[in-house]
């Protein structure tokens, strides 16, 4: 076919989900098409939905919003619709947790037009064993191989600032879990490239503002309550 989306066997999706996805890549003549998603326990809420583009934008300007709340761009392979040319060279790597962390930047990068949707097209299913919700192991730290992945691949297509903010982002994770590993005594099993001293650690997490270092905190003292700590921070919110 000429078009590619993924959908978790658990998951749901709206009756208009492909519909609105294809419009939107028909309509700006575009080589992906995303939404959003909604979490759900028992039945999703799928009543007619009127379609709705938020923006369009370049995979470039796409790779910048990646992990950014308040642009809703993720590296979830679910949620989008592509245009199947756009594969030709990409693969998931075999064997590896996070597998979307490690390819869809590459798929985003090599767009030349990208819609997003302004609609929760997508519906995520709770579920006690999903790799998010399962115990910390070092499986977690392919996630990790795949931000550094992502850091080598925007030099070598002479992106500093892309690159920059990646291995940001990688940095902060390694300092994480190096504190969880050592406060669950599985440090013996973390990849030696990954392996960093605590005052190392540290010093990357006091450059992070104040409310991330109070997370970073609790990650270092009491794991499991910094899990629940960004749902707590959601319910305060709300």
């Amino acid at each position: 076919g000429k078009f590619i989306t993924f959908i978790d066997g658990d998951d749901v999706i709206h009756p208009d989900y492909l519909e609105h996805l294809y419009r939107g890549i028909s309509n700006d003549n575009a080589d992906i098409c995303m939404c959003w998603f909604k979490k759900f326990d028992n039945e999703p809420y799928t009543e007619k939905c009127t379609y709705f583009a938020k923006r369009v934008m370049t995979g470039r300007e796409a790779c910048f919003y990646i992990g950014k709340p308040q642009d809703r761009v993720s590296t979830t392979a679910c949620m989008k619709l592509y245009r199947a040319s756009l594969w030709k060279d990409v693969r998931y790597p075999i064997g590896r947790v996070h597998e979307d962390e490690a390819t869809t930047h590459k798929l985003l990068f090599a767009a030349k037009k990208i819609v997003e949707l302004d609609e929760e097209l997508y519906f995520y299913r709770n579920t006690p064993n999903s790799i998010m919700r399962s115990p910390f192991s070092v499986k977690r730290y392919d996630a990790i191989t795949a931000y550094y992945e992502r850091y080598q691949f925007y030099l070598d297509n002479n992106e500093p600032e892309l690159a920059e903010d990646i291995k940001r982002i990688a940095d902060v994770q390694m300092a994480k879990y190096s504190i969880i590993c050592r406060n669950m005594n599985i440090y013996s099993e973390v990849p030696k490239e990954y392996r960093i001293s605590i005052p190392h650690a540290l010093r990357i997490i006091r450059k992070l503002d104040t409310d991330e270092k109070f997370h970073y905190w609790l990650c270092k003292v009491y794991p499991n309550l910094a899990r629940a700590y960004p749902y707590w921070k959601k319910v305060k919110t709300l």
